[in-house]
């Protein structure tokens, strides 16, 4: 595959400040109703100890038309991931305070009714911990002293993402050591993978592909957490990918794209798997758009984007992909582009 010719000019995707999120956006994403392409916020204030769920959808001149707006009284809720499930949007919650996470799901089209009837959210189901994978999770003595709770440090769970490739809610998290554990769409464990942090997962029955970030230490997601001191962001790293065919290979060092500071799994414009990476340069960021195709995974696009980023989000609709970038850990700040 033969990369595509890009336009050198930095490319200046629009801040999203109409949508009025709160202190940290801890969860965001992007879906297609009605043929419109929408997104979802999901912000924590732990000043006013609440939190904000936010739906959008975006318009062909790159502005967000705020749809609704859902708020809570609880800040406890660390990570967020969704994704449309039949006529359901399904939530995955990361909690690590009594269960590891938590499955919740509503019914998509009053969701997005502006002045919609109050939302009734299915009983929130917890996912884990497997007693039986305890001992699978390698952590150091050290490692495990600063607890108060009745999970134990091996049992928790990070960095929940649901499969863009598979038509149910399959999903990937990052164990407390760093390992990827894939979930099957009924929340059963069905591999792990070691030293494979930020794990995407891309689930169909002909193929079955990871892609995470190899860091060179030893990935510790469990730093995050409130109670410990350690920095909050993900230091750049490489871009690997691993299917059921081959082993692990570094796309950093085969696609020449250098160490990433973000990446998503996306599906393209033919129901093949995509990845945007993000990395660094001296202005703002690059987007990598990689494409898998027979013989592996091909540069086919680089855009640089005049803005900061450490996450992103994208989708493929109506001949362009649509791009969300956040940064900070969590995001402070969400830009808009379309390429």
């Amino acid at each position: 595959m033969l990369r595509a010719k890009e336009n050198p000019k930095m490319h200046a995707p629009r801040p999203l400040g109409e949508l009025q999120v709160g202190e940290f956006v801890v969860g965001f994403w992007l879906f297609t109703h009605r043929r419109r392409v929408h997104l979802g916020v999901f912000d924590l204030d732990r000043r006013e100890f609440r939190s904000t769920l936010t739906f959008a959808r975006l318009e062909a001149d790159g502005q967000a038309t705020p749809v609704r707006r859902i708020e809570n009284e609880d800040a406890s809720i660390r990570a967020v991931d969704a994704r449309v499930v039949g006529p359901d949007m399904r939530f995955v919650l990361e909690l690590n305070r009594g269960v590891p996470l938590q499955l919740t799901r509503t019914a998509l089209e009053p969701l997005l009714e502006p002045a919609g009837p109050p939302l009734t959210f299915s009983p929130a189901r917890p996912l884990g911990p497997w007693p039986q994978l305890d001992a699978r999770i390698q952590l150091d003595i050290g490692e495990q002293w600063n607890v108060a709770d009745s999970l134990r440090p091996e049992q928790w769970l990070f960095n929940p993402r649901f499969s863009p490739g598979a038509p149910t809610a399959s999903m990937s998290v990052n164990t407390a050591d760093g390992q990827t554990l894939l979930l099957t769409d009924e929340g059963a464990p069905a591999g792990l993978l070691s030293d494979a942090a930020l794990p995407q997962w891309w689930d169909r029955p002909a193929l079955r592909v990871v892609a995470f970030q190899r860091m060179a230490r030893a990935y510790r997601p469990f730093l995050a957490l409130s109670r410990y001191s350690a920095p909050k962001l993900i230091p750049p790293s490489e871009l690997w990918v691993v299917d059921a065919s081959t082993a692990p290979r570094s796309l950093s060092a085969e696609c020449k794209l250098g160490a990433v500071i973000g990446f998503a799994l996306a599906e393209g414009p033919r129901g093949e798997p995509w990845l945007l990476a993000l990395t660094r340069a001296r202005a703002g960021v690059v987007i990598s758009a990689l494409a898998r195709a027979a013989k592996g995974w091909a540069m086919v696009h680089e855009w640089p984007v005049d803005a900061l980023a450490t996450r992103i989000v994208a989708l493929w609709h109506d001949d362009a992909w649509h791009i969300v970038l956040g940064h900070g850990e969590p995001a402070t700040s969400l830009h808009y582009l379309r390429r």
